[in-house]
């Protein structure tokens, strides 16, 4: 709407449209002017005015100098791209300006305003802004000091957003695994980003620890003891020392005393960690010896033979015989013969008792005895004994086992001077070889009998 201010009384306006009145309304671009009329004339022309038309402002577009990820202290320059001429740019922060120098996080867009108005609103741009990362803290999910076979897990606690992970073994990411026996013992990280590299985390310490070796154990891997007797068993070498030792029979120590059969191992306790035993030693197997009991032989009825050995040693009645100490003895009283010896295991034992009559002289003519012969010989179920004596004598005629047992008193009786043949029957005994024993005042005489027995 054009308007003339100073109209006359009685005044007509005239605009250069053609139009009259005192105002007009336009719509148009151009140059408008007026004059007054009146009766006496037209006024000079006023002054002209000049009418423009425009438009909303278009989308504008903003771009970046550079990477939108900052560090701290760094700015960027943000551009509106496609201002308009006569438009005004509106920063989404409040500032206004073709170019916004940014050093702040945020998300930017801009608007062009002119007389028509704001444009819409412009592409976004998102700056962050971001620090050096501080130092990672780490964690253990388990015991930091590892067993054969035991592993544990560091995670970082802290890692920030977009950061990577170095860690001093040379892995990457927020957790590791380390091993039994790994070949590092110190473990730190380090967290980076577009700004640089964190502080290093307070390093976390994994201690591998061992087992004990197992204990050798001796004097030999099996072992064989006599009845009664016991032995040593120790430890001969050990990888941990002062280490307490655990054997199989429940016994504790670096040697044990054992009198019973088995098999027995030890272990070695760790007292430095918490990984356990050792493996088993190896094992030391202990046998026990039969009962000895050795067999006492008797020959010619007084002579006695014990097994091969050693330490003899025989006994009368009970009683050790001085100075008998050799395989063999003869008794030279008649009574219970018996012997301790060594066999050859080492062990000792004592025969059982066995009677045996004292030995005599083989001379077959005995004073007051002129002869005596026993036939036939070999016999079956009887013998004759021819003796011939100077004098009346009282004799005996006796029977025995090779092994010295009695088998009979077979005659006994008085003898007349001259000369006699005794009938003697023989009681029933298998065939083999018999002893006798001619019993007189005077002393004895032994001989062998050989029996046989018909078809």
């Amino acid at each position: 709407m054009l308007t003339a201010e100073n109209v006359c009384p009685d005044c007509t306006v005239q605009w250069s449209t053609g139009e009259t009145g005192p105002s007009i309304t336009v719509s148009t671009e151009g140059f408008y002017a007026a004059i007054l009329s009146n009766v006496c004339g037209e006024s000079p022309v006023s002054n002209v005015l000049s009418v423009t038309t425009a438009t909303l402002p278009d989308l504008p577009t903003i771009s970046a100098s550079g990477p939108t990820a900052l560090c701290l202290g760094e700015s960027i320059v943000l551009t509106a791209e496609n201002g308009c001429s006569g438009c005004t740019v509106h920063w989404s922060n409040g500032e206004t300006g073709p170019e916004y120098h940014c050093y702040m996080e945020g998300i930017y867009t801009a608007t062009l305003s002119n007389i028509c108005g704001e444009s819409p609103i412009s592409n976004a741009i998102p700056v962050n802004v971001s620090t050096v990362p501080d130092a990672p803290t780490i964690s253990a999910s388990g015991n930091t000091m590892l067993c054969p076979g035991d592993s544990v897990v560091l995670t970082l606690e802290n890692v920030c957003p977009g950061c990577s992970v170095a860690w001093s073994n040379g892995e990457t990411g927020p957790s590791i695994t380390i091993h039994w026996f790994a070949p590092f013992t110190s473990f730190s990280a380090i967290l980076n980003n577009s700004c640089g590299n964190s502080p290093a985390s307070i390093p976390i310490e994994v201690l591998t620890l061992f087992l004990p070796d197992s204990p050798l154990i001796g004097p030999a891997d099996t072992i064989s003891i006599c009845p009664g007797e016991s032995i040593q068993l120790e430890v001969m070498s050990d990888g941990c020392f002062d280490c307490p030792i655990l054997w199989s029979n429940g016994e504790m120590g670096w040697s044990i005393i054992v009198s019973t059969a088995g098999t027995y191992t030890a272990t070695t306790g760790n007292i430095f960690n918490f990984c356990g035993d050792s493996p088993p030693s190896n094992a030391v197997i202990v046998t026990i010896h039969p009962p000895f009991v050795p067999t006492v032989q008797v020959s010619n009825i007084c002579d006695l033979t014990a097994p091969i050995g050693s330490n003899y040693q025989w006994f009368l009645d009970g009683v050790e015989i001085p100075g008998a100490t050799g395989q063999n003895w003869s008794a030279t009283v008649s009574g219970i013969y018996s012997m301790s010896m060594t066999d050859l295991e080492g062990c000792v034992g004592m025969s059982e008792p066995v009677f045996v009559e004292a030995c005599v002289s083989g001379i077959l003519n005995l004073e007051g005895i002129i002869s005596a012969r026993v036939y036939p010989n070999p016999a079956q179920d009887r013998i004759f004994l021819n003796i011939q004596v100077e004098k009346t004598s009282s004799v005996q005629f006796d029977l025995y086992s090779t092994d010295g047992r009695s088998l009979g008193q077979l005659f006994q009786g008085e003898i007349l001077p001259g000369g006699q043949i005794l009938d003697i029957k023989l009681p029933d005994l298998p065939a083999g070889v018999y002893q006798y024993r001619l019993v007189t005042e005077m002393g004895y005489v032994n001989g062998n009998l050989v029996v046989q027995r018909g078809k």
